[in-house]
């Protein structure tokens, strides 16, 4: 798995464990709905800010989000 499919399915299970809706999580992390979907399902890939504001949102380190730490 590379950094990018792991960045993408860490924010997907983060939200989860939050029991947040996409809505939900994209308006704590000040992004649109649409976006956060790109990030979670590889459409897209976040900007450095980005991935800072939704670490912070989602309490974890922001190096842990692209990494297989997370469980």
């Amino acid at each position: 798995m590379n950094l990018e499919e792991m960045l993408a399915n860490n924010l997907r299970d983060e939200r989860k464990k939050h029991g947040w809706s996409l809505k939900k999580a994209a308006m704590l992390c000040g992004i649109s709905p649409n976006s956060l979907h790109a990030y979670e399902t590889l459409r897209r890939v976040p900007r450095f800010d980005v991935i800072r504001s939704i670490s912070k949102v989602y309490r974890v380190e922001m190096h842990s989000l692209g990494s297989q730490e997370i469980t």
